[in-house]
C-alpha cells in the first residue's frame, strides 16, 4: 500500500480520524463508531468490548502488505482505565520471514514462538491522551534473537479505547514517561511532528516509547497494583485523586462530579436517619401481643394503610340463618304486592276525574265526584 509512496520524510501519516472515510481499507469488527471530541477538536474513532471481539485491521485484505520501512510506528490514542486493550504487528525481518508480534494488557509475561511473540502492555500509560510508540527495531531484536526490521506489513488494533491518529516515525521521539529508556538505543530524537499534536494546551498528553527492555523489566506494574491516581475514560482526561465512581450519559463512560457525589450521600444520611426514626417510632405505638390469643388459631389478615402501618382487623364473615332469608323474601313479596295495588288505585282515580265533572248531574241524580264517593243532587 505505502510502497510508492516516499518514505524518506520525518513521518508517513497511516491512519487519521478526519475525513469523509478514514476506515475504507480498514477490516472493521465489533463495537466502532465515529465521533467529534471537544476536547482534541477533531473527530476519534471509538472502540467498545474486548480485544477479541472489537478490532481494526488493517490492510483489509491479508494478502496486502504495507511496506512500511520506518522503524517506529506511533497509536495516539486514549485507553481507559483497567480496560482491555491490544495491539498486534506484522513485520518483516531481515530475512524476509512475516512474524507477527502481539502487545496486550491481559498478558503477565513474554512468550516467544519462532514466528509469534506476545508481551505484555503492563506500564501502558493509561486514563489520558498519550502518544504510544513501538520500537519496532527494539522489539524484533530482542524478541526474535539474531533476527533485524525490515518493514511493517499489518496493524490490528484492539479492545477499548479512542483513536485517533496512527502514524510511523523515521526517529525515537522524547519519552516523557521514562526519559532514560525511551531512547535508549536510538539512532536519532525527534519530537512529534507539529501536524499530529494535540490542539490547545488544556489536553493532557504523554508521550511513551516501548522498547524491548522496557516491556521485559521484572518491575513492572501489572494493572492490578497500580495506585488509584487517575479516572481516565473515554471522554477526558486523566485528573488526579482518588477514583471515582462513573456512570453513562449519552452513551459515554464519564466520572460522577463530585458535587452530585456529595448530595448522594448527604441525601442517603437524612433518609437514613428518617427511616430509623419511623421505625422506632412505629416500634414504640406497636401494641403488645394479647395472651388470649393462641398460636394455633388462625388470624384474619389486616389491612394496610398508605403509610404501611396496620389497622383493624375485619370481622370474619358470618352466613345468614336460612329461615331469616325466607322471611326476608316474603316481606320483599308483600312490600311489592302492595305498591302494586296502589299503583292500581290511583290510575283508576284519574279515569273517573277525566269523564265525570266534580258537581251533581241534572236533576237529582246520583254522579261522582272528583274524590271517587257518590252524592245526591240538588233536587233532595
Amino acid at each position: 500500500m505505502f510502497r510508492k509512496e516516499y518514505q524518506g520524510g520525518t513521518h508517513v501519516e497511516v491512519f487519521s480520524a478526519q475525513g469523509r472515510d478514514p476506515v475504507a481499507r480498514w477490516k472493521l469488527s465489533g463495537t466502532i463508531r465515529k465521533e467529534y471530541d471537544r476536547q482534541v477538536k477533531g473527530y476519534v474513532y471509538i472502540l467498545e468490548g474486548g480485544s477479541s471481539t472489537t478490532r481494526m485491521q488493517l490492510p483489509r485484505n491479508e494478502r496486502t502488505l504495507l511496506a512500511l520501512q520506518q522503524r517506529y510506528c506511533v497509536f495516539q490514542l486514549l485507553v481507559p482505565d483497567e480496560a482491555r486493550f491490544a495491539i498486534e504487528l506484522s513485520v518483516l525481518d531481515g530475512g524476509g520471514s512475516r512474524r507477527r508480534v502481539q502487545l496486550s494488557s491481559s498478558l503477565r509475561e513474554i512468550s516467544t514462538s519462532p514466528l509469534n511473540a506476545r508481551a505484555p502492555l503492563a506500564g501502558m500509560v493509561t486514563g489520558q491522551w498519550v502518544n504510544l510508540c513501538v520500537d519496532m527495531g527494539s522489539l524484533v531484536s530482542g524478541l526474535f534473537k539474531g533476527q533485524s526490521f525490515k518493514s511493517l506489513e499489518a496493524i490490528s488494533v484492539g479492545g477499548s479505547c479512542m483513536l485517533r491518529r496512527i502514524f510511523t516515525l523515521r526517529g525515537a521521539p522524547p519519552d516523557t514517561v521514562s526519559p532514560s529508556e525511551g531512547t535508549e538505543g536510538a539512532e536519532r530524537v525527534e519530537g512529534i511532528p507539529r501536524a499530529y499534536q494535540m490542539p490547545g494546551a488544556s489536553v493532557a498528553v504523554e508521550t511513551q516509547v516501548l522498547t524491548y527492555a522496557s516491556l521485559s523489566r521484572p518491575d513492572r506494574p501489572l494493572p492490578e497494583e497500580r495506585t488509584a491516581g487517575s479516572s481516565g475514560t473515554l471522554t477526558g482526561t486523566r485528573t488526579g485523586g482518588e477514583s471515582r465512581p462513573t456512570h453513562i450519559a449519552f452513551g459515554k463512560k464519564v466520572a460522577i462530579p463530585e458535587h452530585v457525589l456529595n448530595s448522594r450521600q448527604s441525601t442517603r444520611a437524612t433518609s437514613g436517619g428518617s427511616s430509623s426514626a419511623q421505625g422506632r417510632t412505629a416500634h414504640a405505638h406497636q401494641p403488645p401481643a394479647s395472651p388470649l390469643i393462641s398460636h394455633n388459631t388462625p388470624l384474619q389478615e389486616e389491612e394496610v394503610g398508605l403509610d404501611g402501618r396496620g389497622l383493624q382487623p375485619r370481622p370474619p364473615h358470618q352466613p345468614a340463618d336460612p329461615s331469616i332469608l325466607r322471611i326476608q323474601r316474603k316481606r320483599v313479596r308483600m312490600l311489592s304486592v302492595q305498591e302494586r295495588g296502589r299503583g292500581g288505585a290511583s290510575q283508576e282515580g284519574g279515569t273517573s276525574q277525566d269523564h265525570v265533572p266534580g258537581s251533581a248531574v241534572g236533576d237529582g241524580s246520583t254522579g261522582t265526584t272528583s274524590n271517587g264517593r257518590s252524592s245526591r243532587g240538588h233536587g233532595e
